[in-house]
């Protein structure tokens, strides 16, 4: 694989961003369990990015994978459609909250040295996305 400005004499960092971390295995957590189990450690440095601490942090420790958890506001921080429903002046809320969070992102993969990201889901895409185009990080969408 060849990312343009990588470095190639050193693994690309690639950040996987799970926003659905929750304890139970299925769907996208079998897929990427599967892809934490099989990614060739001398081609791939993974980072596994959650929005909040969770029982999953035990079952990837058997993987070499960095665990990185970047909260979200709380306004963000909400399943189940609660923030697409909750009115006017909650979506304008959640807005301004996704605008802070994404400048925080974008901050935090310059930082980071992140060369791609993989997206598992929608949530993951709209959560990143604007940010690693900002900071000049492509991504992957699954």
């Amino acid at each position: 694989m060849n990312i343009s400005g990588v470095d190639a004499t050193r693994p690309i960092h690639v950040l996987i961003f799970e926003p659905y971390p929750f304890a139970q295995v299925a769907g996208n957590l079998r897929t990427l369990l599967y892809i934490l189990a099989h990614t060739d450690r001398s081609k791939f440095q993974l980072t596994l990015a959650v929005p909040f601490e969770t029982p999953l942090k035990q079952l990837v420790a058997a993987f070499d994978v960095n665990w990185q958890v970047l909260p979200p506001p709380a306004q963000l921080n909400q399943y189940g459609g609660k923030v697409l429903t909750g009115g006017r002046w909650q979506q304008l809320r959640s807005v301004g909250a996704w605008w802070t969070y994404t400048r925080y992102l974008r901050r935090w993969l310059r930082q980071s040295q992140v060369d791609v990201i993989y997206c598992n889901g929608i949530r993951a895409l709209i959560t990143l996305g604007v940010a690693a185009r900002l900071a000049g990080v492509p991504t992957v969408w699954y």
